[in-house]
């Protein structure tokens, strides 16, 4: 079987928590894309008690969509997160921002670039940022571990 490479790093500086990613794999485009439409995939899940996906556009090539999350942070939480989907013949590329509710998360950026290696093969690498009253680094270092591991499985 091909091996399959990732790699997450991640850290805390005056300005909140940063996540950086990159990864070797084995998929299809049809794949990501579907599991980039997915707010279960690619939503906070490990740590969210709802997410609905709203005002969704769906064309072939651009896909846009409002994803409204209720968490447990300290308290209950709610926030959307705008998220945009631009597909080409050469990858993707995927941008989500928090748009509005609760000030105790300030800040949620999170771009996301496939590209296509091969016709089974893409490189994938990510970059976020997160800025909250309290920055929880290892839950949503989990969440990129957990996609990242979606993506180096049976899954796709």
């Amino acid at each position: 079987a091909d091996k399959v490479v990732y790699a997450i790093e991640s850290g805390s500086n005056s300005e909140g928590a940063w996540f950086e990613g990159k990864g070797y794999f084995h998929g299809s485009l049809e794949a990501f894309v579907r599991d980039m439409n997915d707010p279960m995939i690619m939503g906070p899940s490990n740590v969210t008690k709802m997410l609905s996906r709203q005002n969704a556009i769906d064309q072939e090539d651009k896909h846009h969509y409002d994803l409204h999350v209720e968490m447990d942070y300290i308290f209950t939480v709610e926030f959307d997160i705008t998220v945009d989907i631009d597909v080409s013949a050469e990858g993707i590329h995927y941008e989500s921002h928090k748009t509005r509710g609760t000030s105790v998360i300030k800040r949620l950026d999170e771009v996301i670039e496939i590209k296509k290696l091969s016709d089974e093969w893409y490189s994938v690498s990510f970059q976020s940022k997160y800025d909250a009253l309290v920055v929880k680094e290892k839950e949503t270092r989990e969440h990129f571990e957990l996609l990242f591991a979606r993506w180096s499985g049976d899954a796709m």
